[in-house]
């Protein structure tokens, strides 16, 4: 994660990173397949900081972050192998608020609350038995609502901030997200 801070302005960001999962699921032509997935993503965003008593502080952010997901998938379906490869892309953009209270000197809890507008497609190419193949297409798109739940201090040097992310996908199945981050910034 790159940032730039300031007191007065408050800090712009942005951050890229990368994921491996070796065996994930899906469903491709009525048959049960897995295999490894990887995926990347990039973020960009603003976050200010509105100190309101020595021991509390509202916080803004508002982060833009786009994944794309790839993944190698086999199964069977009724004995006849299955191959797939799949390709999601998702648009997320996160608007929260935050409100930081000062527990001890150098820990801090963090409570908020936001709303995530976000977009899936979703495109898979493969084939049955190696000579049918198909194709299948998906896209959503929607916004809900999000809960945070965070710690943060300072261990030496280092900031680190430990957060809890609770959310929804509400689309045609609703899917629940958990997402726990930790960052570690390094000073220069």
């Amino acid at each position: 994660m790159l940032s730039l801070q300031t007191q007065q302005f408050g800090t712009v960001f942005t951050s890229y990173g990368a994921g491996y999962s070796p065996n994930e699921d899906a469903s491709f032509v009525s048959a049960n397949i897995s295999g490894p997935a990887t995926s990347t993503f990039y973020s960009f965003g603003y976050h200010y900081l509105y100190p309101v008593t020595t021991n509390s502080t509202l916080g803004f952010q508002a982060d833009h972050t786009r994944y794309i997901i790839k993944g190698d998938f086999k199964g069977d379906r009724k004995g006849v192998p299955v191959e797939a490869k799949v390709t999601s892309k998702i648009k997320q953009t996160d608007f929260g608020f935050s409100l930081y209270y000062k527990l001890l000197k150098e820990l801090r809890l963090e409570i908020g609350i936001g709303t995530s507008h976000w977009q899936i497609d979703a495109l898979a190419k493969g084939s049955l038995s190696n000579s049918i193949k198909a194709s299948t297409k998906a896209s959503a798109k929607n916004k809900d609502p999000f809960l945070l739940l965070g710690l943060s201090f300072n261990m030496n040097v280092f900031p680190v901030q430990l957060r809890y992310k609770r959310g929804q996908l509400s689309a045609t199945n609703t899917v629940d997200l958990h997402a726990l981050d930790l960052n570690i910034s390094l000073p220069f």
